[in-house]
């Protein structure tokens, strides 16, 4: 009976001491709903936050929303003014394409007399227009007319060699600016010319308010009977630029 005592009193001892070192045991103090709610937020915004920085569409000043103020290119040829709260505003289309924050603007030439294509001398501008242009006989070459040569004698013990005046052929062309409309007269009636759009190497004339199609160089267009032959086309985008053609009726 002694004995059954013992044990039993040996078992409840057991289970009370597993019990208050089980209560002792924690794992750390408990959230409230509050702070466990708040904790996952910062979680998920840091998470967000990585993922955009990452990928490379939001930038640490645009992250905050404080940027430097000025242009920036947004596309190929579309640049924008980003405001000092990252928004962007005034876009505009850059004709040769957008680089380094801005549009590129048209090659500039030497200027001086050059020959264009195998018969034809001309001055270049510094804008790369072809003003005065001529037509060799002969050819062009270094910018100059080439002369005819006489023949050499029939017994070749002597050479003559007479310098000839090439003859030169000058085409009279117009210039027509845009926003200033032209007037041609045929057969006593006056037509009204005007260009309607220009971009680079395309315009778009209007011959007694009838518009054209896109034309390009050494083009024509027909309209109240009379024709315009467009010869070149002069677009410069940045402000100011030269926009304009070289025409003659026909």
């Amino acid at each position: 009976m002694l004995n059954y005592r013992l044990l039993v009193a040996a078992a409840i001892m057991a289970v009370g001491i597993f019990l208050v070192v089980g209560c002792e045991t924690t794992t750390g103090p408990e959230l409230n709903a509050s702070e466990a709610g708040a904790v996952e937020d910062e979680a998920s915004a840091d998470q967000k936050t990585t993922e955009s920085s990452e990928s490379g569409r939001i930038t640490t000043e645009e992250a905050a929303g404080e940027c430097s103020a000025g242009w920036k290119c947004i596309d190929k040829k579309i640049k924008a003014y980003r405001l000092d709260n990252c928004t962007f505003v005034d876009r505009k289309e850059c004709p040769l394409g957008c680089f380094n924050d801005t549009c590129r603007k048209s090659e500039v030439c030497t200027a001086g007399f050059k020959c264009k294509r195998e018969y034809y001398r001309a001055y270049q501008s510094e804008s790369c227009a072809w003003l005065q242009k001529t037509k060799c006989e002969f050819g062009c070459q270094d910018g100059k007319c080439k002369n005819s040569t006489s023949a050499s004698s029939a017994n070749n013990t002597e050479t003559a060699q007479a310098a000839t005046t090439p003859t030169m052929v000058i085409e009279t062309y117009q210039t027509l600016k845009m926003g200033e409309p032209a007037t041609y007269t045929a057969s006593g009636i006056d037509h009204n010319l005007s260009i309607y759009n220009i971009d680079v190497g395309q315009v778009q004339i209007i011959i007694d308010g009838k518009k054209s199609e896109w034309l390009t160089d050494n083009s024509n267009y027909t309209s109240s009977g009379i024709t315009m032959f467009i010869k070149d086309i002069y677009f410069q985008s940045y402000a100011g630029g030269r926009r304009e053609i070289t025409y003659k009726m026909g």
